[in-house]
């Protein structure tokens, strides 16, 4: 299984939260960023829209095979 499977799992279960996830995703981003690679984080956005996303999980109104698992963009724009 998948990092990403693991996750989707974990928050269908309900053996986690997407806040949870992101929290966990956005600590780890913190403790790695030894190259300055990430140029933004944009935390409270993502905090958000983890929030929103347990509250529609909650209601049974989620849908979407992806959410709750946190991700970068990268920014290759030359």
């Amino acid at each position: 299984m998948t990092a990403i499977e693991t996750i989707i799992t974990a928050i269908n279960q309900r053996k986690t939260t997407a806040r949870q996830s992101v929290e966990t995703a956005l600590a780890r981003a913190a403790e790695v960023d030894e190259y300055n690679a990430i140029i933004s984080l944009t935390s409270e956005r993502a905090l958000d829209r983890a929030d929103e996303i347990d509250q529609a999980i909650a209601a049974g109104t989620a849908s979407g095979r992806l959410l709750g698992v946190p991700f970068i963009v990268k920014d290759n724009i030359l």
